[in-house]
């Protein structure tokens, strides 16, 4: 059944929140008092946004003890993102071809403060710009929106038959999350670039997982692990040959940017302000949950990886009732205006909204099955609550 959150939601900090937002309306509430109890020791300054707050007034917390605080300050002389500076690092994607650095945000010196061995501070503008810029320099590569055009036995719903059951051998195998949207994006450029029967279809993508298992796993599946878990409906010579024609149609190039990359990467700045551990946590599944329920409509690949990124974690923020803050725009380059249009049709927050609000897709049902998993918030059993406005 489809249901929708109603208006669309209020972004100015200063309205009053009356609007519909997905909450929990289960028999389920996560234990997070120990984290919770752990959060409210925490000291937090606030600024417009209560966030961007200034290397210089941020505490280092005591698992962070081994950095010290002075050496980071250093190293952030020339790269410091303030409150005061907020307005003139605000940078949107066209900018960001010109710019030669990225800010660096108070989680950034949290993370460098407990994993500095792990996470050089000063490597992290320029790892996060090469993001973007590899992004432009790969915009030829990525899957062509109407390849269905040159594919004569293979139907959209297909495609989304197909992801789906690749979540559930992702899941199966235990992969890391990048793997699957490394899958999805191998298999959609390959299948923009060669036409295939209907009955290779499983093969294709089965063959597209392991490519990526061995760009991102230690230990990656071997082929008869794919094929039994194919129901050996192809052999272990098919599916060396069919890795042999992936590479070569595509040159071999298989690290550029996916989405789900951009998307840890804005979480990650996105949530730092957000106190309770739990609303961290059901915002960062919720927008990974958007993306991967969006992302089996054609329609997705209309869209470049940053964005579509943004809009699923612009849906998740403003769906439990957050904003789409001045950092929001500073690490991802795109404004609430570009993601939350007018024109619902042209909207990326309402497409990935709308589908977040069909609750029991039976076509679905493993992604939401996943989301389910206390471990993933239960995002998708999350439904529509209305708030009391104050003065009813």
């Amino acid at each position: 059944m489809t249901s929708d959150v109603g208006k669309q939601p209020a972004i100015n900090k200063g309205m009053k929140r009356t609007r519909n937002m997905l909450a929990d309306t289960t028999n389920f509430e996560a234990q997070d008092s120990d984290h919770n109890s752990k959060e409210k020791k925490r000291r937090v300054v606030n600024d417009e946004d209560k966030e961007n707050i200034s290397p210089e007034k941020l505490a280092l917390s005591s698992q962070d003890s081994q950095v010290s605080a002075i050496r980071i300050r250093k190293k952030l002389e020339a790269v410091s993102f303030t409150s005061q500076e907020a307005g003139a690092e605000i940078r949107t994607k066209k900018a960001y071809q010109g710019t030669q650095s990225q800010p660096i945000f108070p989680c950034d010196i949290k993370t460098c403060g407990k994993d500095g061995h792990l996470f050089p501070i000063e490597y992290l503008p320029k790892l996060t710009l090469t993001l973007f810029s590899n992004e432009r320099k790969s915009s030829d590569l990525f899957p062509d929106p109407n390849y269905f055009q040159l594919q004569a036995d293979i139907k959209v719903w297909m495609r989304a038959k197909l992801y789906i059951w690749l979540t559930e051998v992702h899941l199966k195998f235990g992969l890391r999350e990048v793997v699957l949207w490394a899958s999805f994006q191998i298999c959609d450029r390959f299948l923009s670039k060669v036409e295939i029967p209907s009955e290779k279809l499983q093969l294709v993508g089965c063959t597209s997982m392991w490519i990526a298992c061995k760009y991102h796993e230690i230990y990656p599946p071997i082929a008869s692990d794919m094929i039994k878990i194919s129901n050996n409906n192809f052999t272990r010579s098919d599916i060396l040959a069919m890795e042999s024609k992936i590479c070569d149609n595509l040159s071999f190039q298989f690290s550029i940017p996916n989405a789900f990359q951009f998307l840890e990467r804005f979480t990650d700045v996105a949530i730092d302000s957000i106190k309770e551990l739990r609303l961290k946590n059901r915002v960062k599944y919720l927008a990974r949950y958007g993306m991967e329920r969006f992302h089996l409509n054609i329609k997705a690949l209309r869209y470049c990886p940053s964005m579509l990124a943004a809009g699923s974690l612009c849906a998740a923020l403003m769906l439990t009732s957050h904003t789409w803050t001045k950092s929001c725009v500073a690490v991802s380059g795109y404004t609430v205006n570009e993601l939350v249009q007018e024109r619902k049709d042209q909207s990326l927050f309402y497409q990935i909204k709308k589908v977040v609000m069909i609750f029991d897709s039976t076509s679905q049902q493993a992604i939401i099955a996943k989301y389910k998993d206390p471990k993933r918030g239960r995002v998708s059993m999350l439904r529509r609550k209305k708030e009391i406005s104050p003065s009813a």
